[in-house]
């Protein structure tokens, strides 16, 4: 029965050891104006694992102990960046970056290239879309 109970003890260390879990923060921000940028998407790659930044562009998340932990970080409009994070908080800055959405025409139930299109388009540009008066609170306009 002793055998059985330190067994079991060692069995349940080894199970309790690989199950540790480490604690990551850091701050993303833009790297021409150094603000902090909200909404980013940080995921520890190769998991589910995520979350997104504040307002002010700090992040906490737990990630595996164990193993090389790769953070992928992404925005719309500066790209996805990938780094890995060392002891301590991780201060990452993104870059803008500048691609063409012309050729691309978002539909109702997907996305079609604009010379394959048979419908009709009509395209409304970002200032129109400003001027729009909205009721949700979380919307923040594009300056």
């Amino acid at each position: 029965m002793k055998k059985f109970v330190s067994l079991l003890a060692l069995l349940l260390s080894i199970l309790y050891s690989n199950a540790q879990t480490k604690q990551i923060t850091g701050k993303i921000t833009d790297k021409e104006t150094g603000t902090g940028l909200p909404d980013v998407s940080v995921l520890v790659r190769g998991t589910t694992t995520g979350t997104r930044t504040d307002a002010s562009g700090n992040f906490t998340l737990e990630a595996p102990s164990s193993g090389k932990v790769e953070l992928e970080v992404s925005l719309i409009g500066y790209g996805t960046k990938t780094v890995s994070p060392g002891s301590g908080p991780v201060s990452i800055s993104m870059e803008k970056e500048n691609k063409s959405l012309d050729e691309v025409v978002v539909i109702g139930y997907g996305t079609v290239r604009k010379r394959d299109l048979t419908g009709s388009v009509v395209s409304v540009k970002g200032d129109e879309v400003k001027k729009i008066p909205h009721q949700n609170v979380f919307f923040r306009p594009l300056n």
